[in-house]
């Protein structure tokens, strides 16, 4: 318990940001296609984003935190938050280089509302899967997780959209 105590006051309020942004992100990916659509803006502005890997204008709600996994998993990887091994291998092997894919290759055939190539969401449950693991394998009551929404990750991580 007090080694618990000890990590959450350690955590500086950045750190504490990245990893709630993560924590939102793998819990909104571990669910159905279906119910990431529900739980998205059906109004969505295109946006403008920059992660270390995504430049782009993005044009719905789901590539955009698809983006922002992807952002968060990559500050992630810059960063240290004793993550156990596991978790860090199954968001950097799997999540991410299955996300990157998608967004570099099969842009148009995954991010729409109607599931993507495979039919109705069936793609996505890959994703929803291992953010399922993910989640399992890390003690999340360790870190200092604050609640966030879609809106924080648009203040936070975008731009205006930028007709290139």
């Amino acid at each position: 318990m007090i080694e618990k105590n000890n990590y959450k006051s350690s955590q500086s309020p950045e750190d504490s940001r990245n990893i709630s942004e993560l924590f939102y992100l793998l819990n909104f990916f571990s669910k159905s296609h279906t119910e990431q659509w529900d739980t998205a803006p059906t109004e969505f502005k295109p946006v403008w984003v920059e992660t270390y890997s995504v430049h782009c204008n993005v044009y719905n709600p789901i590539y955009f935190l698809t983006c922002m996994l992807m952002r968060s998993i990559e500050e992630m990887l810059y960063k240290s938050y004793g993550f156990k091994k596991e978790t860090v291998l199954i968001l950097e092997d799997e999540i991410h280089s299955l996300v990157s894919f998608w967004i570099t290759e099969y842009y148009d055939m995954i991010f729409d509302k109607e599931g993507g190539i495979t039919g109705p969401g069936q793609i996505w449950l890959v994703l929803s899967r291992l953010c399922q693991i993910a989640l399992s394998f890390e003690d999340w009551s360790k870190y200092e997780v604050q609640e966030l929404s879609f809106e924080y990750f648009l203040e936070n991580h975008s731009y205006p959209y930028d007709p290139v």
